[in-house]
């Protein structure tokens, strides 16, 4: 099968196909697989990964094979990944990934993915259900509060999306604060301005950091301190709200998604992924959709 490999920043092989180990594995054809930071810090390695890793992890696809206990998936099934393995990583990172015409992944890593929703709009599964950590109750942002989504690109898009659509009202997305606000949620990762941001946050507000950009950030200790704001960090909300999500929302999500690509234009769809965030940049693979 073709696969994209870490290997001297990305390269497409042909490898043995995966097939089924254990009795709850599921064999998925991928359909869709797409682009995201984690995937391009991989690559230039950001993110040390093996070299002969497959890397990728937002993907959908449709079972062909399955394990004699994953009882609750038939071949034809449409799936979607849930590339978090718990103690053994992530997909793409510490395991094979989904830039690649199959995956073998556990029964208990795949989310139904509704006919409704097309392979690639499935893709937004794993980042919208990223993105809902910031409603979870323990971050604790009051519907009430004015927000600042702090980036641009379709990631801080989707996160004002997520935002709206939880109950938050009063929500703007800008790179360039002008006026005070009781939270920000970052999005920007090591680009970002934070002295800019904590300036724009009012005594007493929250900061949610939200991207994984492995690098280090500098933050106005001082400044923090003084206007004691609270600083926290969103990583991983609901798969099955992030389903619903997609769902309801997949004609909005369309407008942020770049379907156009084939694996064997692996390095220029990578190029368009660094050069902008504005659009979503997604893999066809076995196209038939």
């Amino acid at each position: 099968m073709r696969a994209i490999l870490a290997e001297n920043g990305g390269i497409l092989r042909d490898v043995n196909s995966p097939t089924i180990q254990s009795s709850d594995d599921v064999l998925v054809a991928i359909k869709a697989a797409a682009v995201c930071r984690t995937d391009l810090y991989a690559l230039d390695g950001t993110i040390p990964v093996p070299s002969q890793r497959i890397i990728g992890h937002e993907a959908t696809g449709r079972i062909t094979a399955v394990g004699t206990e994953a009882k609750q998936w038939r071949p034809g099934d449409r799936v979607a990944l849930n590339p978090y393995l718990g103690d053994a990583g992530f997909l793409g990172l510490e395991a094979d990934g989904a830039f690649a015409d199959e995956i073998v992944i556990a029964a208990s890593q795949l989310l139904k993915l509704p006919d409704e929703v097309s392979y690639p709009i499935g893709t937004f599964i794993e980042p919208v259900a990223a993105g809902m950590a910031i409603l979870d109750e323990n971050i604790g942002i009051p519907r009430a509060d004015s927000i600042l989504v702090y980036g641009d690109g379709r990631i801080a898009a989707l996160t004002g999306a997520l935002l709206r659509d939880g109950g938050y009202s009063d929500v703007e997305i800008s790179l360039n604060p002008n006026r005070s606000v009781d939270a920000v949620i970052e999005t920007a990762g090591v680009s970002g301005d934070y002295s800019a941001v904590i300036k724009a946050l009012r005594p007493g507000g929250k900061l949610v950091l939200k991207s994984r950009d492995p690098a280090e950030i500098e933050l106005p200790l001082l400044d923090l301190v003084k206007k004691e704001i609270r600083v926290v960090g969103a990583y991983l909300g609901n798969f099955a709200k992030a389903v619903e999500f997609v769902h309801r929302h997949a004609n909005y999500l369309s407008s942020l998604v770049d379907m156009s690509w084939r694996i064997e234009n692996f390095q220029q769809a990578f190029r368009a992924a660094r050069e902008s965030e504005d659009k979503k940049v997604v893999f066809r693979l076995n196209d038939d959709f």
